[in-house]
């Protein structure tokens, strides 16, 4: 039977919070076998998106808090213009009742946007998949949303979604990159995702579970070529655009020296651990932690911040377009 350890959640989610942790690993063996995910891949999988959702299970609640620059990023045809999005810009509550209002069961003109923004493990949105995974796990997420973050719960309503929405089909072929346009709707952040599935591959290998067909291909899968992105997206949990997509890596994720010392022009910059080199090459005090762990958001986001102020930048704390020309411009890159 899987189920997940406080040691290894712990060696992988180094920042999340110990309840958090203790409450995942005392219910997965139960939460895993309910929902039907049975094999070493399906495993993987499903800890990869929870990964790349949550920070690594620091960021359980969906931060609706954007700087004009990344409204436009996440929802380009909603906010055509700066002027378009100007009047959201740090406006949590205003912002998710906008986009998020009159879609997917959300009541327009009323606060079903703010109320059902995303939460939990792979953060539920939207008043229909609330009710949805409400359903399946007997919780009432309608009237108290908030049980998709209790420690108890938090696996428990990430496996009740990955059960009703089929996410098996694609983990079982080794499909990761269709897997993650069920899920989020796009390819958000895909190669975070596939190092996050490189990480748990590694930190899994030894559990002792008979792995079926996608287990076996993950490996291969991995090292595939991206492939042309559809035209029009799976409908997921999420809807966001497309963020920047690199291929996966083909090789486990690289023991710190190994990533600290590659050349500059090697680095992915799309991903959270090329970031953090880079921003640690580039002066971050204090200095940020390289995998295998993870720094944690509000850590990262104050070293980006920090570059953006000596930089030029609007100062907002995110790893948008202008950050990312800035960084490899330091760097010495062509921009």
């Amino acid at each position: 039977m899987l189920a997940l350890s406080t040691d290894v959640l712990d060696r992988l989610w180094p920042r999340a919070a110990h309840s958090l942790v203790d409450g995942m690993a005392r219910t997965s063996a139960a939460a895993l076998a309910k929902y039907g995910i049975a094999t070493l891949a399906e495993l993987i999988d499903l800890m990869a998106q929870i990964s790349e959702e949550t920070g690594g299970g620091v960021e359980i609640e969906e931060n609706l808090n954007y700087t004009v620059e990344r409204m436009r990023q996440v929802w380009p045809r909603v906010f055509p213009t700066d002027a378009a999005a100007a009047p959201f810009a740090h406006q949590p509550r205003l912002l998710a009742d906008y986009v998020y209002g009159g879609r997917y069961g959300n009541r327009a003109g009323g606060d079903d946007g703010w109320n059902y923004r995303g939460r939990g493990a792979i953060q539920i949105t939207f008043r229909d998949w609330y009710a949805k995974i409400g359903a399946a796990t007997g919780l009432d997420l309608i009237g108290d949303p908030d049980l998709a973050n209790d420690p108890d719960r938090f696996l428990e309503c990430a496996c009740a979604y990955w059960k009703l929405d089929d996410v098996n089909y694609f983990a079982d072929r080794g499909d990761f990159q269709d897997e993650t346009i069920k899920i989020n709707g796009a390819l958000t952040n895909y190669s975070t995702r596939a190092w996050w599935r490189k990480a748990w591959s590694a930190a899994l290998a030894g559990v002792g579970v008979q792995a079926g067909q996608g287990a076996q291909e993950t490996a291969a899968s991995a090292a595939a070529p991206l492939r042309p992105t559809p035209a029009a997206p799976a409908q997921g949990a999420q809807e966001e655009a497309p963020g920047p997509v690199s291929p996966v890596r083909s090789a486990s994720p690289p023991a710190a020296p190994q990533l600290a010392s590659a050349p500059a022009a090697a680095l992915d910059l799309d991903a959270i651990p090329g970031q953090v080199v880079a921003l640690n090459r580039l002066g971050a005090q204090p200095p940020l932690p390289l995998p295998p762990l993870a720094p944690s958001t509000p850590a990262l986001r104050q070293a980006i911040a920090a570059f953006q102020a000596t930089h030029g930048c609007e100062v907002d704390g995110e790893w948008g377009p202008q950050t990312k020309t800035a960084v490899k411009k330091a760097l010495g890159l062509a921009a």
